[in-house]
């Protein structure tokens, strides 16, 4: 019985997991529970997740990949061979492994993951480019002799790329996302209204009325935080227009990666992406107005993936695993 193929998205919060032709299988946060004394995991994603913060001291909730970099390698090594184990049953061959990657990503970093999957129990681990998996996935033909572009907008990470003939042509990368469009917004809570909120509410704040291209009627939310004096629990009201304030000098690197990507490229290509435009999935094309904002900033016609964005990238994973 020949060994499983298995792809992994190891994204800045979350791990996907994709099998064989069977497609998505897993979309879990990259947490777990941890006995603090004697290191077992007891709980992982969701589950772990439903835990935090409500634990008591004798269970410690770790994360062990945060923005693609390995924070706890023992716990991470932990967590990979128990699904591992899980996918793969009792095949006698090790599982050949498929990982998303930037292809401008550092050689130690492909090391690191590699050394993490091998002794985790995998045997041939390969990488694959962020953005040509996100382009099949969102359904972009990038074979023939024709430009296109792809954006690939996460939650830890900003990837474009330019491609042609079933290539890359030209791509950049940038360590910011919707993970730091949430983080801006918990630091604008706390510096101009005086109120603390969890992570979780901002992210909330973020997909409910946070925009980067503000038009139309005005939308206001109301979330509950801690007075950063007083330390009483109260409610704060945040307008559409005031996040975007928050979330544009973000949108704004994603803009300045596009512009790098075509610059990078030939003119030839750039004059077939100012027809083809360019095609955005990731989570963050999920955020009002994000199409809008960059198309104004890049002149390049921008349009967002509509259903799933987020799963662009593992979809295309999936597909390039069964070729």
């Amino acid at each position: 019985m020949p060994g499983l193929k298995l792809g992994f998205d190891l994204g800045s919060d979350r791990m996907r997991i994709c099998v064989g032709d069977r497609g998505l299988v897993s979309d879990e946060p990259l947490i777990a529970a941890v006995d603090a004394y004697t290191g077992d995991v007891l709980a992982f994603g969701e589950e772990a997740g439903k835990m935090n913060r409500r634990v008591p001291s004798s269970i410690e909730i770790k994360s062990f990949i945060s923005g693609g970099r390995i924070t706890d390698f023992e716990l991470a090594e932990k967590v990979i061979s128990e699904k591992l184990s899980y996918y793969c049953g009792y095949r006698l061959l090790k599982p050949s492994v498929y990982i998303l990657s930037p292809m401008s990503s550092v050689t130690l970093y492909r090391i690191t993951i590699t050394d993490l999957f091998r002794s985790a129990g995998a045997g041939s681990v390969e990488f694959v480019d962020t953005c040509e998996a996100a382009a099949l996935g969102a359904g972009v033909d990038y074979s023939a002799a024709r430009g296109v572009m792809i954006a690939d907008a996460g939650r830890g990470s900003f990837c474009c790329a330019t491609l042609s003939l079933g290539g890359v042509c030209a791509e950049t990368f940038r360590e910011t996302g919707g993970q730091t469009m949430t983080e801006a917004i918990i630091k604008h809570a706390y510096e101009v209204k005086g109120l603390e909120i969890s992570y979780e509410t901002a992210e909330y704040l973020k997909t409910t009325i946070g925009t980067a291209d503000p038009c139309g009627v005005e939308l206001f939310c109301s979330v509950p935080g801690v007075s950063a004096l007083k330390k009483n629990p109260l409610y704060v009201e945040f307008g559409a227009k005031e996040l975007c304030s928050v979330i544009r000098p973000v949108a704004a690197v994603f803009a300045g990666a596009m512009r790098d990507a075509a610059e990078a490229s030939e003119p030839d290509i750039v004059a077939d992406i100012s027809r083809t435009g360019c095609v955005l999935c990731g989570g963050c094309a999920s955020l009002r107005g994000i199409a809008p904002f960059l198309e104004k900033m890049t002149d390049i016609p921008v349009k967002a993936v509509a259903d799933s964005p987020d799963l662009c990238a593992v979809n295309g994973l999936g597909e390039i695993m069964n070729r």
